[in-house]
């Protein structure tokens, strides 16, 4: 009779997790279809172009992880983030407590330096690069 409780209990608790399991990872495919520009500037020359795009937004609970999209590329007609030049994407995700990253840009004179801050900051050195060299 005790066995038979205990082991509703452990069904009724482990129907929870899994409930709650399979809601937060509904609730992360659907955040991660929004993509926000944070930051969108051209090199000092006009010759690059440095675009960071926030995937979603940051969970606060499981994976306190802000999803991060650098793209470098040389500048074209088109100003957009989304236009298919020389380019380098990479994704990076920041380490936070909820909240979103903060990104620190500063050109240099053979590339740009990314610094995104969270709980850690992690820094990126992007040259300049053509398909010439």
């Amino acid at each position: 009779m005790i066995l038979r409780k205990i082991l509703k209990w452990m069904i009724a608790g482990e129907s929870i997790v899994i409930s709650m399991l399979l809601l937060w990872i509904l609730y992360q495919i659907v955040n991660a279809k929004h993509t926000t520009v944070q930051f969108q500037e051209a090199s000092p020359d006009g010759s690059y172009v440095l675009c960071i795009e926030e995937l979603g937004s940051p969970t606060p609970v499981l994976y306190p992880m802000d999803r991060i999209r650098i793209r470098f590329r040389e500048s074209d007609e088109k100003e957009e983030c989304h236009s298919v030049t020389h380019s380098v994407t990479f994704r990076v995700n920041v380490p936070t407590k909820g909240d979103k990253a903060d990104c620190n840009v500063e050109w240099l004179d053979d590339g740009v330096r990314i610094v995104l801050s969270g709980t850690e900051s992690q820094y990126y050195v992007l040259p300049f690069v053509t398909l010439g060299e």
